[in-house]
């Protein structure tokens, strides 16, 4: 008995000690040159899987996979749009962004049907630029509706997009979303997975910029 229990101590402490290890080899190359990415930066080993659907914005054979939740009513959410606006313009070849919902409709009461309306722009083509008119019309979410931001996206076929926006079925994928991020136990928006590491609270333009030089050293582009 002694034996038994003295050999599953010692194995209980190597492998605390090893997901001790790996955390602070990770905290330290992905931290000695931007003390930003102190900020709750873990690991998360099955990030693919949620990768698979949402919305993908930026080439698909970008190196780097950048993993959002996000909601269109949270502050945050929207100047993180303006972050990667930044980044994109100096470095759009070398990352993709996953964006997939996570409404928080306790405190955000549009956020589920600005999800919705996006889903029904991205079946004409439009997801991308429905979803950077409801950044930019944030604070007139309620007084501007749906159709109109849709024209205002240039979502081609008004009828189609307003019969979406009455079906039960189009919410299914905002739904969807939400089940992933329950699973990735996000708590608040925006959540950012890049490349299987995930970041506290909401990134600035250097750690997202330092984070993405480490990666490619690192041959970001095995993740793909």
């Amino acid at each position: 008995m002694r034996k038994n229990w003295a050999l599953n101590l010692m194995l209980g402490v190597m492998t605390t000690c090893a997901v001790a290890v790996t955390a602070m080899v990770v905290r330290h190359e992905f931290t000695s040159s931007e003390r930003d990415l102190r900020l709750g930066a873990v690991e998360v080993r099955d990030w693919r899987r949620y990768a698979v659907g949402g919305h993908l914005i930026g080439a698909s054979s970008a190196p780097i996979a950048i993993v959002e939740f996000a909601d269109f009513q949270c502050p945050y959410c929207k100047q993180l749009n303006g972050t990667f606006a930044a980044l994109r313009s100096a470095r759009g070849n070398d990352f993709k962004v996953i964006y997939r919902h996570y409404p928080l409709v306790q405190i955000h009461p549009l956020a589920f049907d600005a999800a919705v309306a996006a889903d029904c722009a991205s079946k004409q083509g439009r997801f991308e630029a429905y979803h950077d008119v409801l950044f930019a019309k944030q604070d007139s979410l309620g007084m501007i509706s749906w159709d109109q931001l849709a024209h205002r996206a240039g979502v081609p076929d008004q009828r189609e997009f307003s019969r979406c926006m009455e079906s039960p079925s189009s919410a299914s994928e905002v739904r969807e979303d939400i089940e992933a991020g329950d699973q990735l136990r996000v708590r608040g928006t925006p959540t950012v997975v890049v490349q299987g590491i995930r970041l506290g609270g909401t990134p600035s333009l250097r750690t997202l910029d330092s984070l993405m030089n480490v990666m490619l050293r690192r041959g970001g582009s095995k993740g793909k």
